[in-house]
Order: structure tokens, then C-alpha cells, then sequence
């Protein structure tokens, strides 16, 4: 046997502790601590956080958003809106006995290159056979690709539009009535003055 001691060294003693912070578009509302021996570690960790703990509002907890880190500053930490999505249980009670949930995902490649994921969830107002849910994946789909060049709204980047507005549609809960409004446009055309 050794007569040497082996000293066990704590990692969690040398890392020091960064607070993270939304972006000033969602009001600069700190996000949580994160740990990290190095201020380099912490880049591109993605962070979530409900619409809830921004907002305050008990109204927002179903949807959660997506913040990644890009700087850090001192000991705080900077980051950009990366992405949002609804809870898995607030869609599970929007659905209904009787009823049909058809989810469709596709990847879209916008014009200046982003790659993105749009879910896609319908609700139905009565059950449907298993070759109707195939036929509304097929029109959601074909939808989405033949307008993809004439829906800014849908398929640009985040970066590329106003994040502040983009920041209010998501708090204030218009971006469904936003994309509902694109998508009524897409179905029944100009005709109805929507």
C-alpha cells in the first residue's frame, strides 16, 4: 500500500458563478446562475426559462422560451432569443374527447440559408380516420413550402426581423393570431379581407 494521501481536488471550489440575463428586448430580467471555471465555457449554452419568470404574468407559465449565451461581461452573461414552445401539458389539455391532435414537423431552409423547425399542431373538432390526418400533414406541408418566399413572418430569422417585436407578439400572445392571420390569408386568399 502507498503511504502517499491522495487529495481529492473539488471542482465546484474553483468555478465561480455568472448570473445570466435576458435579452434587453424581453427587459434585461435575470434568468438564473450558472457555474463555470472559465467565462469561455459558458458560450453557447442554452438556457430556458418560462414566459412566467420574465413577465410575472401567472397567465404565461405554459410556454417556455429558449435563450443561448453569446458574451459575458464580468460575471454576467448576455444572451440572444433562440426559440419557443409550448409545454407538452397545456397541448394535451387543448385536446379534447372526441377530438384529434395531427402534429407535423418540417425543416425549412430559409432564403439566406438558416435552417429551421416548424411544428405544425391541429386540432380537429371531431375524430378522423388515420388517412385524413395524412391528408392535413400533406396540405400543412405543401402550404408551407409553396408560400415559404411570401410568409415573412413565418420563415424569416429571428435576427433578421425586429426581436423587439417579435418579443412583444411572443409576451403578449399575438404571434398565433399573427401566424392564424398568415395562415387564413394562405387558405381563403384576399377575397375575405383579413
Amino acid at each position: 500500500m502507498s503511504s502517499k494521501k491522495r487529495r481529492v481536488r473539488d471542482k465546484w471550489r474553483g468555478k465561480a458563478w455568472y448570473t445570466i440575463k435576458s435579452p434587453s428586448y424581453f427587459g434585461g430580467v435575470e434568468l438564473g446562475t450558472l457555474p463555470s471555471d472559465e467565462p469561455s465555457k459558458l458560450l453557447g449554452r442554452v438556457i430556458d426559462a418560462t414566459l412566467y419568470d420574465i413577465t410575472n404574468d401567472f397567465a404565461h407559465q405554459y410556454l417556455k422560451m429558449y435563450f443561448q449565451v453569446t458574451d459575458v461581461n464580468g460575471k454576467i452573461a448576455q444572451t440572444i432569443f433562440k426559440g419557443h414552445e409550448y409545454s407538452r401539458d397545456y397541448l394535451r389539455s387543448l385536446v379534447r374527447r372526441r377530438t384529434t391532435r395531427v402534429d407535423n414537423l418540417l425543416n425549412v431552409t430559409t432564403k439566406d440559408g438558416y435552417q429551421l423547425r416548424v411544428a405544425v399542431s391541429a386540432f380537429t373538432l371531431a375524430r378522423i380516420k388515420t388517412s385524413q390526418e395524412q391528408a392535413i400533414r400533406t396540405i400543412t406541408k405543401r402550404i408551407i413550402e409553396e408560400k415559404k418566399p411570401k410568409c415573412n413572418i413565418i420563415f424569416q430569422p429571428v435576427w433578421k426581423s425586429n426581436p423587439k417585436n417579435l418579443a412583444n407578439w411572443i409576451i403578449t400572445d399575438n404571434l398565433n393570431v399573427r401566424l392564424g392571420l398568415q395562415l387564413h390569408k394562405i387558405v381563403w386568399g384576399e377575397k375575405r379581407k383579413i
